[in-house]
């Protein structure tokens, strides 16, 4: 993990393989940071690991839900 503090944190939940998200992602975030000049820090879970973590009430998921925004969400 990176130490810098992020500009801006994402959260991606996938429904498929989170490690071939991450990879590709991993191209996104160095175009924005050269685009944009912000630091874009990603977590990925899968949709398993989210819902064990909200049942678990984890304090990350708490505070995702609570202060978060959902960009995209495909039904």
């Amino acid at each position: 993990n990176d130490s810098r503090e992020s500009d801006i944190d994402l959260l991606v939940v996938e429904r498929g393989d989170r490690f071939k998200m991450r990879r590709n992602l991993s191209s996104i975030v160095s175009k924005f940071l050269l685009s944009e000049g912000e630091y874009l820090s990603v977590k990925t879970l899968s949709d398993k690991e989210f819902n064990e973590l909200k049942s678990m009430k984890s304090s990350f998921i708490s505070n995702v839900l609570k202060d978060g925004r959902i960009l995209y969400e495909r039904s």
